[in-house]
């Protein structure tokens, strides 16, 4: 119990046989960053490595007075009847079941993930593990299928390059903040707009869709470890991925010549319509009233527009 009051000074200087740890070694390495736990933790281990922390900090032992810079809570995943999983309850669920059947750790790590904020308790459920594992195949025939296209184009790709960059951008940013449920999102809707070129204008360019695929497995590694780490093998990288450097987006690839306007009629949703990003208002109403599906509601009359720069535009009648 004591030594879970102070175990994350020892953490800084684990090998020291005269003390317990050297005064610069715990300078360098702490306080720690981060801190992820679980909320039952607070009153006990918390509250006595503070103590700890700050009676070391008062003898001079140490300079830092808090333990941790930050503290996050993450949920828990309950038994499918809500209640805590417990092996005294006999409630525990093994993942090893659902692995044998054919889906893999990589498809039941993504739907964990998948499964709601990371920070918010759930109820244990495999109703979401077809979606997952049908996202890695997908992702795993469009590989291949580049693959044996054998493209021989070198040309660069500007709608591919926006894609893989905005899911540099979004994912990057999702990672920070912990949102894995969200990250996974954006790759899931990144490998749906492949799949849409692809059906259009198949593979043109080999570095296009390579330099692409292989951004999109190390944007998915964190979350689908083995998978990856065999498509970035086969997409002719070295060494492993998870030893990689993770990718930067590239700022001119985020802005986007088209957007996309909500148009609703008395507050209700009729249509979306695509307009060029620097759009005025008036070339927006004109797109919004031009839609059959808004022109038909607004003909007995516009009281009043309501436009909301680069998001909706609300026609009452």
């Amino acid at each position: 119990f004591a030594c879970s009051s102070w175990y994350f000074l020892r953490f800084a200087d684990p090998h020291n046989s005269k003390q317990p740890f050297s005064k610069e070694k715990a300078e360098f390495w702490l306080p720690v960053d981060d801190y992820i736990g679980g909320a039952e933790h607070a009153v006990m281990h918390l509250l006595y490595a503070r103590f700890w922390t700050k009676v070391m900090y008062d003898a001079g032992l140490i300079k830092f007075s808090e333990p941790f810079k930050s503290l996050r809570n993450q949920g828990m995943i309950l038994a499918p009847d809500g209640n805590k999983m417990s092996k005294s309850k006999g409630n525990t669920i093994e993942p090893d079941g659902l692995i044998d059947q054919g889906y893999g750790a990589d498809s039941i790590r993504l739907m964990e993930l998948f499964i709601g904020p990371w920070n918010q308790a759930a109820n244990w459920s495999v109703e979401g593990i077809g979606g997952t594992f049908r996202f890695l195949q997908r992702l795993w025939i469009l590989t291949q299928e580049f693959l044996e296209a054998n493209p021989k184009g070198q040309q660069d790709s500007k709608e591919l390059q926006e894609i893989t960059h905005k899911a540099i951008y979004k994912i990057s940013n999702d990672l920070q903040k912990l949102s894995f449920n969200t990250a996974i999102a954006a790759l899931m809707q990144a490998t749906n707009e492949l799949y849409k070129i692809k059906a259009e204008k198949g593979f043109e360019s080999d570095k296009a869709w390579r330099d692409c695929l292989t951004t999109l497995t190390q944007l998915l590694a964190p979350f689908a470890p083995h998978i990856t780490d065999e498509l970035w093998s086969q997409l002719g990288q070295k060494g492993s991925i998870h030893l990689s450097t993770w990718p930067v987006h590239d700022e001119k690839y985020l802005k986007t010549d088209q957007i996309t306007i909500v148009v609703q009629v008395n507050g209700k949703v009729r249509a979306n319509v695509n307009v060029p990003s620097d759009a005025t208002e008036t070339e927006v109403v004109k797109a919004a009233q031009a839609d059959p599906k808004v022109t038909k509601q607004i003909k007995s009359g516009v009281r009043k527009t309501i436009y909301v720069p680069h998001k909706l535009i609300n026609f009452v009648v």
